[in-house]
């Protein structure tokens, strides 16, 4: 009876060491987003101004808005309707939990890194092997 337990645990440890490790080796990509202040992007303070909008907006009583009133040059725009809204909710998710705005935007961008390259692990072991998942995330990120 032990024996299985024994082995139960080793086969769960060696399906999540393809997880495990891609943690591991995606951390250097993840080294730029380490460094004090808003990194230097083309588009890095639109998204830090689009998520202080939609956090006014959530605060003034409007979930879900697909308008930011202070976009387009103080009139208002209908942002997240052309632009995918999850990413920011995600960052709000980060800021009520008491990271300031460019904090949350950096760990909202760690996070999806973090996370596709866990799907890729798990979608190429899935089509090939456990080892070819960790290659194909590395790739991937």
């Amino acid at each position: 009876m032990s024996n299985s337990l024994h082995d139960e645990a080793l086969l769960r440890s060696r399906r999540l060491l393809p997880f495990l490790l891609i943690v591991l080796l995606i951390l250097p990509a993840l080294q730029p987003l380490w460094q004090p202040g808003l990194q230097q992007t083309d588009d890095g303070a639109h998204h830090l101004f689009r998520l202080f909008n939609l956090d006014l907006a959530q605060r003034s009583g409007f979930p879900g808005t697909r308008w930011l009133a202070d976009e387009g040059f103080g009139y208002g725009f209908p942002v997240l309707n052309f632009y995918a809204p999850l990413g920011y909710y995600f960052g709000l998710v980060f800021h009520a939990l008491g990271l300031g705005l460019a904090s949350s935007l950096e760990w909202t961008l760690a996070a999806g890194l973090l996370l596709a390259a866990l799907a890729m692990v798990a979608l190429a072991a899935e089509l090939f092997n456990p080892w070819a998942g960790v290659l194909a995330a590395l790739v991937y990120t």
